[in-house]
């Protein structure tokens, strides 16, 4: 190991501009730090949602979201976000809800609200766990998860946890408990 360390750092003591190319270089780590670093990223808080009977079956549902693009390329959202959610029977239902906003575009630390709508059946507002992914046109994809009708956001592992649970049939989460 010591072996190893002295001819990496015999390396750059031969020629010292090599530890330039290094750092800052084309391809250097401050190069691939700064890519990084300014990737699109969102910030995502579910602010309101209403739902509208249409007939005895069907529901209109509008979801506002406020979205902000914390990185620092700007991007812009696609026209559809899917998501996912479970039934009280413990059955999976994925559906899409479309933007409703012509401008989707995503400037950086600059939120903008955006109202998703959908014609869904009647189960809608009995899902539970709900999953929202929404896609970029650059970038990677962001999932928010809700519990229920609550309108409760959790992050990633304690989601993972109760679905798990939920799943197993040990666990119902009741909207009059305190989260």
């Amino acid at each position: 190991m010591t072996e190893v360390i002295l001819s990496i750092s015999s390396y750059f003591l031969e020629d010292l501009l090599r530890v330039l190319y290094f750092l800052g270089g084309s391809g250097g780590v401050v190069f691939w730090w700064k890519l990084y670093r300014d990737r699109p990223r969102l910030k995502i808080r579910l602010l309101d949602q209403t739902i509208r009977t249409i007939d005895q079956s069907t529901l209109e549902i509008n979801t506002q979201f406020e979205i902000e693009n914390i990185g620092g390329t700007k991007t812009s959202l696609e026209s559809e976000v899917v998501y996912t959610g479970y039934t009280p029977k413990n059955e999976r239902s994925k559906n899409a809800q479309n933007v409703i906003e012509i401008d989707r575009s995503l400037p950086s630390f600059t939120p903008k609200i955006f109202t998703l709508n959908v014609i869904h059946n009647h189960e809608y507002p009995f899902l539970l766990f709900r999953t929202y992914q929404f896609r970029l046109t650059r970038g990677s994809k962001k999932q928010i998860h809700i519990r229920s009708e609550s309108m409760v956001q959790l992050g990633h592992i304690r989601h993972f946890v109760e679905l798990s649970l939920f799943r197993l049939g040990l666990y119902f989460h009741r909207p009059d408990r305190s989260s």
